[in-house]
C-alpha cells in the first residue's frame, strides 16, 4: 500500500505549510491522482485519516480526490481522445481505435500518473 507512504509525505508538506503561514488548523485539502497514477482513493483516504485521527491541526479537516478521466494520443495524427470529450462507449477505458484517423497507436496522455496538491485552505490563528 504505497498510498500510506504518498500520504506520509504529503502530511509533511501540509505541516510545513501550516507552519510556514502560522496557521491554527487546515480545514481542506485538494488532490488531482492522475488517472495513470495507481493510486486507489479509497487507500489514499484511508492513510489521511490515519495519519492525522489524533492531530488537532487537521481535526474536521477534508480531504478532496479527483481523479481526471484517462485521456490517450494518437502517435500518428496527435488526437487526444478519452475522457468526457469523446463518446467511446467505453467509459475511461483504451479506446481501440483513434476516432480521427483509426490508427491503433493510442499513448497515455503525458501527466496522467501525477499526484497533485492542488489546494489547501488554512484557518489562521
Amino acid at each position: 500500500m504505497h498510498e500510506l507512504s504518498l500520504m506520509t509525505g504529503l502530511i509533511e508538506q501540509l505541516d510545513a505549510l501550516l507552519d510556514e503561514h502560522g496557521a491554527k488548523r487546515l480545514s481542506r485539502v485538494k488532490l488531482v491522482a492522475g488517472p495513470f497514477s495507481g493510486i486507489c482513493a479509497d487507500s489514499l483516504r484511508f492513510a489521511y485519516q490515519a495519519l492525522t485521527a489524533d492531530n488537532p491541526r487537521y481535526a474536521a479537516s477534508l480531504l478532496e480526490i479527483e481523479t481526471p478521466p484517462a485521456r490517450f494520443v494518437c502517435a500518428v495524427c496527435g488526437h487526444v481522445c478519452g475522457g468526457e470529450t469523446e463518446v467511446l462507449g467505453q467509459g475511461d477505458s483504451r479506446p481501440e481505435r483513434c476516432p480521427r484517423c483509426g490508427d491503433q497507436a493510442l499513448a497515455p496522455q503525458a501527466g496522467g500518473g501525477d499526484l497533485i496538491l492542488q489546494q489547501v485552505e488554512l484557518e489562521e490563528e
